[in-house]
């Protein structure tokens, strides 16, 4: 009984047990299978704003690592459990997020490029702010505005970027870099150029050039003084930040790839005359100068000439048709590589560029004459999350050119050709075996002697030597960030460490050519001899060489803070920097010494509401080029901003005006660069070089004294701007976006020499700097930006912009004049002064009664007439430079202007873009232009079109009489040579056709200029008559996206 008692009670806790175990499973099995009722399988298709897909997108239950990605297609399916929110993302788009309900089954999500509405991210100074916060001037652009077929990007941007006025003066490969200057220019002292930055590191305008734009993320411009005060002095003209693109966490690997093909000739042409054309017009100009001179070239030469009866006798050279090309072939390409894990991202390019030039290859020897301009560029970024709280970067950036180009260069061969030639002096070369001996193995280039000097044979210039120039850029970047929110939360540190090495090596090797001349020849069977010029000539290649280089170190660190408390946001930050700049080759003394800057930079950001902005930033920076208690300078700014449409009264407007903000700003900016001088407080002795002093029984002892060679100046200080900005944001039925500034600054303490102090102060040439000159500086900044999408397959994106800036000289070095015309006071900085012209003398009498003009040897008729306008003030009838004052617009523009959009129809895109300035002149360089004179200079067709002489005795004539020699008065800057210098050009066109994974593509650029100047591109300014053409470009092109 008692054993089966004791079963009994086991076996009950045996079942029981089993019970107990099985509740827990069952309840397991039971939440298992609703939690496979509550997930569900979501699919869907995510396509572009034109409804392209999107292919390897990513998609990820926020908050855990579960995701997929995106297909070729465009689709995706994913398991996710209702009342989960999916995320979907691509670089470039922005994000989506959608929740998942028990009724959802699919998504279909068209995804919207990041644009450029007051709810983007804007890079600012040291950092990244809301677009919609942000109280500073700030424009940014697209890089693919870049994406032009041009090896310098500098070149694109003139009417691209708000705030930027740029002109292009040279056509030549690897020499087609625009000048540029935010906002103008605010200063006529050492430096008026803006500050670059490429990922925190600066740059010069040189290495922004060899970027390529495949690999910039962004390109912002920070033009007010609360957008540049934390750059302290190096941000007084404006400050321009790139960066480069990264890859993404958890982003599939993508490859991206473009090729392209372009064809560049010259953007115009400049004819000149013929032979007998020019022997003439000579004749004509001996005639003029002194009518009993005999002609130059006889009947018999000219016609000789005309009838081509023999090319080395009556030679008749078209140079540019012999040294230039019409046409020359470029090409581009480019692949980078990008994507990431959970914890690390990269992004890796490479790039290749060749732009030749359109000079013939005319060497006799192995060696090429033209120019081909070679440049590789290599980019890799990689990001790594060493911890959930600390993150590392480190970005190398690599650029390779490897230039050749002729040993005179092309601008040089532009001047032998307009300058110091004619088509008659001589033939490029006599036939092989024709020469003096019968058998010298040298080339016999054409040349004349006359009174013992040599001409100039462009053709054997050019084909004489080539020359080779290697340079090397490397930036790399270490960037460290920690987030500190365990000690405070909002709280961050970062650290960045930048090494910059340029180095530059350039061989120059040379022929001397043979030259040779007919010493006689027979006019019946028209043979000659011919004679060696001069003893000199070498077939031997002789070799020169330079180099040059230099290394920048530059590291930052900073402290960042940034909180949101109930309505109020706030950030800080607070930063230190320090840059050494050492030459690899110094030149003298003070250059082999390290060039160093530091500073302090804070921002303090305050935001309610996100209707009230406040912003204070500072910049603290201590420089060298002055004593020690003058060393540091404070350049503090403050900012406020209004966003008018966040209040509730404004929401009745809002289904138009969808935002609308006003801002304002005012700051002081540094400067303390002085013409390119360091230590400007030092006082410079050389020893030895001055007067021998003498002593002795007999004065035959002697020792050289001192020479001051410069005489410092303690009392300079930092060049100081006053800016001041207030500008409205506005955005229209969401598509229109309207940004509109009025700036003003007054620059003060510009560095300058006075211009005249007598000699009794003992300073001689080596007159000090002092802080004398005072600019001031405003104008208007405006842009617009519209983007609609019309339906699914077409789509419309306009944008224009437009800049205003005027400055005006306020105090100069110079004492004040005499002459009120000739003071720059109240002028702006790159005015032209001339004398005003009243057309030519028409008549000896005209000459005999008007004033005396007191250039060369008096005008002649034919001449050009000035008019007195000192005749009031020093009651002479006299014109002198006295005379001078200034005419026309400032040399560089004071508007710059571009418009243009894009249209996009299902896979079909069509882009155009104008660019323009205006408010500018230049002046026709009249002694260079001059034909004849001493290298018996060729006459441009122009001329021969309109000049005054006694059969066209027209006084407003565009081409004065023609003179054999220089003509001292018609030569002088005046309204006679002024020219407007405003245009309107089609800059940019584009078609191009996408598929899956390719985009095809054709365009233009510098397609049409439309100008009052006809001559040449206007934008060259003066120098277009000689210097190597703007180019056109025709391009095709291929991308590649794969991914």
């Amino acid at each position: 009984m008692k054993k089966t008692f004791i079963l009994v009670l086991c076996l009950s806790m045996f079942i029981g047990q089993r019970s107990v175990l099985a509740k827990p499973m069952e309840i397991e099995e039971k939440l298992f299978q609703e939690t496979l009722q509550q997930s569900k399988n979501v699919t869907g298709l995510l396509t572009d704003e034109y409804g392209n897909p999107i292919i390897g997108a990513t998609i990820l239950v926020k908050g855990t690592t579960q995701g997929v990605i995106s297909d070729i297609n465009g689709r995706f399916s994913i398991r996710v459990a209702v009342g989960e929110t999916l995320s979907f993302s691509f670089i470039g788009y922005e994000n989506v997020e959608k929740k998942v309900t028990s009724e959802t089954e699919v998504f279909n999500i068209r995804m919207i490029e990041e644009s450029t509405s007051l709810k983007d991210v804007v890079i600012v100074g040291f950092g990244k702010q809301k677009k919609a916060s942000v109280v500073g001037a700030i424009s940014s652009v697209k890089p693919e505005s870049f994406k032009l077929p041009t090896s310098s990007l500098s070149a694109s941007l003139a009417g691209r970027m708000s705030g930027v006025i740029a002109v292009q003066r040279s056509g030549e490969p690897g020499g087609d870099g625009a000048d540029f200057w935010i906002r103008g220019i605010g200063t006529n002292g050492a430096n008026s150029a803006p500050l670059i930055l490429l990922d925190g590191v600066e740059i010069s305008s040189g290495d922004l050039n060899d970027i390529q734009p495949d690999d910039i993320q962004s390109f912002s411009i920070l033009k007010d003084a609360s957008a540049t005060a934390l750059y302290g002095v190096r941000g007084a003209n404006g400050v321009m930040i790139v960066t480069t693109k990264e890859g993404a966490t958890n982003e599939k690997i993508s490859v991206k790839a473009r090729l392209e093909n372009s064809w560049s000739m010259p953007s115009y042409h400049l004819d000149m005359v013929d032979g007998p054309t020019y022997m003439r017009m000579y004749n004509e100009a001996l005639k003029n100068d002194d009518p009993n001179t005999s002609p130059m070239y006889s009947e018999d030469r000219i016609q000789g000439t005309i009838k081509g009866l023999n090319r080395y006798i009556y030679p008749n050279v078209d140079w540019q048709k012999e040294i230039f090309k019409n046409v020359t072939m470029n090409q581009r390409a480019n692949i980078n590589i990008s994507g990431g894990s959970k914890i690390a991202s990269y992004y890796v390019s490479a790039g290749i560029y060749r732009d030749t030039g359109i000079m013939k290859n005319i060497s006799q020897g192995s060696f090429n004459n033209n120019i081909d301009n070679k440049r590789y560029n290599f980019q890799a970024n990689i990001n790594a999350n060493v911890t959930k709280t600390t993150k590392v970067s480190l970005k190398l950036s690599t650029v390779i050119d490897d230039k050749n180009s002729p040993v005179v260069s092309a601008a040089d061969t532009y001047r032998n050709i307009i300058q110091k030639t004619n088509p008659v002096n001589f033939p490029i070369m006599f036939p092989a075996g024709s020469g003096p001996l019968g058998n010298e193995t040298n080339i016999l280039y054409g040349n004349m002697s006359f009174n013992g000097a040599t001409f100039v044979n462009p053709y054997a210039e050019l084909a004489k030597g080539y020359s080779t120039t290697f340079s090397s850029t490397v930036i790399s970047t270490f960037e460290l960030k920690q987030d500190l929110s365990m000690l405070a939360k909002g709280l961050s540190a970062r650290a960045l460490f930048s090494y910059k090495n340029w180095n530059t090596a350039k061989t120059d090797r040379s022929t001397v050519p043979f030259y040779y001349q007919i010493s006689k020849y027979n006019p019946t069977d028209y043979t000659y001899t011919l004679e060696k010029i001069g003893t000199t000539g070498s077939d031997y290649l002789s070799f020169s060489k330079a180099n040059n280089g230099d290394r920048t170190i530059y590291w930052e660190a900073a402290i960042d803070y940034q909180r949101l408390f109930g309505k109020n946001n706030i950030t800080a930050m607070l930063l230190y920097n320090q840059r050494q700049y050492n030459p690899a080759f110094p030149s003298s003394l003070f250059d082999a010494v390290p060039y160093r800057t530091t500073g302090l930079a804070g921002r303090f950001t305050y935001a309610y509401d996100e209707r009230y902005f406040a912003e204070f930033n500072f910049g603290y920076n201590g420089t060298e080029n002055f004593i020690k208690d003058r060393q540091f300078g404070f350049f503090p700014s403050i900012a406020l901003g209004y966003s008018i449409s966040n209040e509730d009264f404004f929401k009745p407007l809002r289904s138009v005006v969808t935002a609308l903000k006003i801002r304002g700003s005012y700051g002081l900016v540094g400067n303390d660069k002085i013409a390119g001088a360091r230590f400007p407080y030092l006082t410079e002795i050389s020893l030895g070089t001055g007067p021998n002093y003498h002593y002795g029984e007999n004065m035959n002892t002697w020792y050289s004294g001192i020479t001051f060679t410069r005489i410092g100046n303690e009392q300079a200080k930092w060049e100081v701007g006053y800016k001041a900005n207030v500008g409205i944001d506005m955005e229209i039925l969401g598509s229109l976006n309207l940004t509109i500034d009025y700036f003003t600054e007054r620059r003060t303490g510009i560095f300058q020499q006075p211009a005249t102090l007598p000699s009794s102060m003992g300073f001689g040439s080596t007159i000090p700097y002092y802080n004398l000159g005072e600019v001031k500086n405003s104008g208007i900044d405006a842009s617009f930006t519209y983007n609609k999408a019309v339906n699914k397959d077409f789509t419309i994106s306009l944008l224009g912009n437009i800049v205003y800036a005027h400055n005006k000289i306020i105090k100069d070095q110079y004492p004040e004049q005499i002459y009120s015309n000739l003071s720059h006071i109240g002028h702006p900085i790159n005015s032209i002064y001339g004398l005003t012209a009243s057309g030519l003398y028409g008549t000896q009498e005209e000459i005999d009664h008007g004033p005396v003009q007191q250039y060369g040897s008096g005008p002649k008729i034919g001449d050009i007439k000035y008019v007195d306008i000192t005749s009031q003030v020093d009651g002479k009838n006299i014109v002198n430079d006295n005379d001078k004052h200034v005419i026309g617009s400032p040399t560089v523009p004071e508007i710059t202007y571009g418009f243009g959009g894009t249209i996009r129809y299902k896979k079909f895109d069509f882009g155009i873009f104008f660019q323009g300035v205006a408010r500018t002149s230049f002046i026709l360089s009249a002694g260079n232009m001059a034909p004849f004179g001493r290298w018996n200079a060729n006459v441009a067709q122009w001329i021969t079109d309109d000049y005054w002489s006694e059969s066209n005795p027209n006084p407003k004539a565009q081409y004065p009489r023609l003179s054999a020699i220089g003509n001292e008065n018609n030569h002088q800057n005046s309204t006679y040579w002024l020219r407007d210098g405003s245009f309107l050009k089609l800059k940019s066109l584009e078609f191009g056709y996408s598929m899956k994974y390719l985009r095809f593509y054709v365009n233009g650029t510098n397609l049409l200029t439309f100008s009052n100047f006809k001559l040449w591109d206007p934008e060259m300014g003066g120098n277009g008559y000689y210097q190597y053409p703007t180019q056109r470009v025709f391009n095709i092109g291929i991308q590649f996206n794969f991914n």
